[in-house]
């Protein structure tokens, strides 16, 4: 069995239900829960910083909202 570590502490976790398919975990260190794998694109670790940079060269938030394929509802949230 493959072991499992929080992204937040590195600390190890178990495994703690499903949710949409997808099984969850929970830190038993932190109490954080997460999954290995998201589809919702939003939750990748460099979008945030790449919505921040685009806005920055004054990208329209249509624009960076097709480029990176999510929505504007979760860009403007970012």
């Amino acid at each position: 069995m493959k072991k499992v570590y929080c992204p937040d502490c590195n600390e190890y976790s178990v495994k703690s239900g499903f949710q949409k398919g997808k099984q969850r975990y929970k830190c038993k260190v932190c109490n954080k829960r997460f999954q290995l794998y998201y589809t919702y694109k939003a939750y990748n670790e460099n979008t945030n910083s790449l919505i921040k940079s685009l806005l920055k060269e004054s990208c329209s938030v249509q624009g960076i909202s097709r480029v990176l394929n999510i929505s504007c509802g979760t860009e403007v949230s970012c």
